[in-house]
């Protein structure tokens, strides 16, 4: 997503757009960082989830 959103910013920058195109792209590549940032380091997903206090199970097939 930071390259999606990154890569917008750098378009609307680069054709000269103010920052009412711009903006919010930018907001969502630092939202982006904040939410990497907030998981826990090391581990698997699941023990991401499990350390913010959800379970996720795999549906079971019948």
């Amino acid at each position: 997503m930071v390259f999606v959103y990154g890569g917008a910013v750098t378009s609307h920058l680069a054709v000269g757009d103010g920052p009412d195109k711009w903006a919010m792209p930018l907001f969502f590549a630092a939202a982006t960082f904040a939410a990497r940032a907030w998981l826990p380091r090391g581990g698997s997903t699941t023990a991401a989830l499990r350390a913010v206090g959800t379970t996720w199970r795999r549906p079971r097939t019948a």
